[in-house]
């Protein structure tokens, strides 16, 4: 158990006379234990009278370092049945641990895309907001349009008549002096005069 190669009596008490033997024992690498130190010790358990309780009869410490060693053996034992489930749960663990990294960064992700998603949805609430001002601000100008359309249509009419009255006031331009001239005059010589009087001034020069 203890690596030593002599192991005679003499080398045995060398070994136990360490100041640390004890110390030893009780700190011994119990998962260190290799198949072939424990098919070396069973060679010796195959004797019937290799037991600690026939050894307390001629020595009750070597009976106790026995009994250590047959510690250690059913250790050994127990070990390698429970190793590989030490393993498969440190496999396990190992997994999970894995698996909550996996998750911790899928709920990372998930809430980044679930503030994502709310951006996107106030930029598509804005979006179909000024949609919507824009709709309405188009259907006011075509209606604008279709007014302003329908009255240059209606005043179309009127251009001929407007035209007329140019031409009209044209030909007036040139008798414009001589108007106010002659209205000044009937002003200036016929106003003192009443009104039937007046009109009938105003006849006379008419019919003649």
């Amino acid at each position: 158990m203890k690596k030593v190669k002599d192991t005679s009596w003499a080398g045995c008490k060398v070994m136990m006379g360490a100041s640390d033997f004890l110390k030893s024992l009780v700190e011994f690498d119990k998962d260190g234990i290799t198949e072939k130190q424990v098919n070396q010790i069973q060679k010796y358990m195959k004797d019937p009278a290799f037991n600690p309780t026939g050894l307390q009869k001629i020595s009750i410490a070597g009976a106790g370092l026995l009994k250590w060693v047959f510690a250690m053996v059913n250790y050994y034992s127990v070990a390698k049945e429970i190793n590989p489930m030490r393993n498969a749960v440190k496999k396990a663990e190992m997994e999970l641990s894995a698996a909550q990294k996996g998750l911790t960064r899928v709920k990372k992700e998930l809430t980044e895309l679930a503030e994502m998603l709310d951006e996107l949805k106030v930029d598509l609430e804005k979006a179909t907001l000024e949609k919507n001002t824009l709709k309405e601000a188009a259907e006011t100008m075509a209606r604008q349009l279709a007014a302003a359309e329908k009255l240059i249509n209606g005043l179309a009419s009127e251009q001929t008549r407007w035209k007329k009255d140019m031409a009209d006031l044209q030909a007036n331009r040139a008798n414009l002096l001589g108007d106010c001239l002659v209205t000044s005059s009937f002003l200036s010589y016929l106003g003192a005069f009443n009104f039937d009087f007046r009109k009938k001034l105003i006849v006379i020069k008419y019919t003649h």
